[in-house]
């Protein structure tokens, strides 16, 4: 392996030439290669958004300051809050419609094992090999400890990936905007002030 350094016992050697680049040219991802895994990240940030948006709608929040809370969630947490307020939701016989909870509860796993896919493609470190992009070996093993082979994708391989996530998408983004939502403007008249006072001696 050309990226491997080894310290040597006995008489100093010779300094390899330095590489001029990680990777060769040869070795590089096409661009067609390179604008399929962008459309995979681009595609999923998509979806993260809506979930953020879903989240405050089952929260019955205010979608802008709930970004607040949500904006750096990790998709694991966002997933199992989604879970828990679906729970709650259904449980207090809330005014959001049990059809679509269940729905939206149904898309989650599909969602999870997509998040597996595009972690793959997004953060390996990529080698051309003939028709397919098969991860460094070093990266590789960060994603898949118990596999003897790295993982590879040919190109409709990708494509297919950024297609699978825009079309789950674009069904939680249906479901999403079937939730009601907090309209922020009305929200002053709404809230229900503390009868309680900042007691004179605070600082």
């Amino acid at each position: 392996d050309k990226h491997r350094r080894f310290v040597h016992d006995g008489p100093p050697q010779s300094a390899p030439e330095l590489e001029r680049s990680f990777l060769t040219s040869e070795e590089l991802p096409t661009t067609e290669q390179l604008a399929a895994i962008g459309a995979v990240a681009s595609n999923w940030s998509q979806l993260e958004y809506i979930l953020e948006m879903a989240l405050a709608r089952l929260a019955m929040a205010p979608e802008f300051p709930s970004l607040a809370l949500t904006n750096k969630l990790g998709i694991d947490n966002r997933l199992q809050a989604i879970k828990w307020l679906i729970a709650i939701q259904k449980h207090r016989h809330s005014v959001l419609d049990p059809e679509l909870l269940d729905i939206l509860s149904n898309m989650l796993p599909d969602i999870a094992k997509l998040k597996d896919r595009r972690n793959i493609i997004v953060h390996a470190v990529w080698i051309r090999l003939g028709e397919k992009i098969t991860a460094h070996r070093f990266s590789a093993a960060l994603y898949a400890p118990d596999k003897p082979q790295p993982p590879s994708y040919t190109l409709d391989e990708i494509n297919a990936v950024a297609q699978d996530i825009q079309k789950v998408t674009s069904a939680l983004w249906i479901v999403v905007q079937l939730l009601p939502f907090v309209d922020e403007s009305q929200l002053p008249k709404s809230l229900v002030r503390s009868k309680y006072h900042l007691p004179r001696d605070t600082k």
